[in-house]
């Protein structure tokens, strides 16, 4: 008689797995949109001539029109969550390990921008 498996150890885990491949496509962005914010340029409330200014955020040349494309609502959301984290610690209450990944890949984005631009101020 064959052995029966542990249904759920076999199969993975689809809702964690969709919102890491969800997440995965707004790296990018968010850790642009990251740099904008940590280098003061959130608000875009600056006079228009400057729209066509040049900024170096993250290692690429940007022109400050570009800015309202990586700053969403969607960005704003993450960076309140990563900031709530931060500040109150996860939402479960019970860890690290029962959070869905994409917060842990979101935490990790983040935190891992901000000290690379504090290591690059510190140069």
């Amino acid at each position: 008689m064959p052995r029966l498996r542990n249904r759920r150890a076999c199969r993975p885990d689809c809702e964690r797995g969709a919102e890491r491949r969800a997440h995965r496509g707004k790296k990018k962005e968010f850790r642009i949109a990251f740099g904008i914010w940590q280098a003061g340029f959130a608000s875009l409330d600056w006079d228009a001539q400057y729209d066509e200014a040049n900024e170096k955020i993250c290692g690429k040349w940007l022109k400050r029109r570009e800015f309202r494309k990586y700053l969403t609502d969607e960005f704003w959301l993450a960076l309140s969550l990563w900031a709530d984290t931060k500040r109150y610690g996860f939402p479960s209450g019970r860890g690290w390990a029962s959070e869905p990944a994409a917060l842990i890949d979101l935490i990790k984005l983040f935190d891992s921008e901000r000290d690379a631009l504090e290591a690059e101020d510190k140069k």
